[in-house]
């Protein structure tokens, strides 16, 4: 059985709000990704926390590799559990200063490309009710 025009529209616009949530994904998982299979491992040096705020209880812990600086977004407890001066795994691309992640974080970007695919299979199936069948 074909659904109404005014279903049709409803199951439509939520497989639109699926899509989104899937393009999202995959794109904010992409540089995990990419950090994960073209990035090497070294050590980094942790520097301290910076005085850079995104919420109260969120700081930027700083690392230093090669001369260069970086930032990492972590809870304000990280200085807690780490020293001035302790070595970090720290995983980038050579070259590029901006694609990197700390202490293997990367590693759960398999988890966010199951959930994004989930995401576009639910927006499939919506539209597949939407155009075809009537649960």
């Amino acid at each position: 059985m074909v659904p109404k025009k005014h279903e049709r529209r409803a199951w439509i616009l939520v497989s639109l709000g699926w899509l989104y949530f899937a393009i999202i994904g995959y794109l904010g998982t992409w540089d995990d990704y990419k950090v994960f299979r073209d990035g090497e491992t070294v050590n980094a040096t942790f520097i301290g926390m910076s005085d850079k705020y995104i919420r109260k209880r969120d700081q930027f812990a700083d690392f230093v590799y090669n001369g260069d600086t970086f930032s990492k977004n972590f809870g304000s407890t990280y200085a807690d559990d780490h020293r001035i001066g302790d070595v970090i795994k720290f995983r980038h691309i050579p070259g590029d200063k901006k694609e990197y992640e700390i202490d293997g974080s990367s590693d759960n970007y398999i988890i966010e490309f199951v959930a994004c695919t989930l995401f576009a299979l639910a927006f499939v199936f919506c539209i597949y009710k939407a155009v075809v069948f009537k649960l």
